[in-house]
């Protein structure tokens, strides 16, 4: 992607949220709050990433949030299958995993995302270290 769309203005945004889930269990599900739905139900939570240069925008990655109780909750990571080493995270900790990558998936030029990242003193600060706007 880097050397197809990859430009010094290029843009990484970053979006967190959710979507509904129903029946089967799913990886991260809980009553939570609902972006989409405009309500508090049971929903998976997580952070995408994109990447938009002249060239054309780029789905580059999306992490699912684990909520607080799931690492605990061994029957249901069994369940539907998350590794032993699943962990809880922030909804920002998976945009600084991502951001650990970034010089492999475009060059720095702008950061954007969802106000909850701009926000944060730990994911600005990842921004400005790679060079970002």
């Amino acid at each position: 992607m880097a050397d197809r769309l990859g430009a010094p203005d290029g843009i990484s945004a970053f979006e967190l949220s959710s979507f509904p889930k129903r029946g089967t269990p799913s990886v991260g599900g809980k009553r939570q709050w609902g972006g989409p739905r405009g309500k508090v139900d049971k929903c998976q939570g997580g952070v995408f990433r994109g990447y938009v240069s002249a060239s054309d925008p780029a789905f580059v990655a999306c992490r699912l949030s684990l909520p607080e109780e799931w690492p605990r909750d061994k029957p249901r990571r069994q369940q539907c299958r998350v590794p032993p080493a699943g962990r809880d995270q922030t909804r920002q900790a998976p945009c600084l995993d991502r951001l650990a990558g970034w010089g492999k998936q475009g060059p720095p030029g702008w950061g954007t995302g969802a106000a909850a990242l701009g926000r944060h003193p730990p994911v600005r600060g990842a921004l400005r270290e790679r060079g970002a706007r």
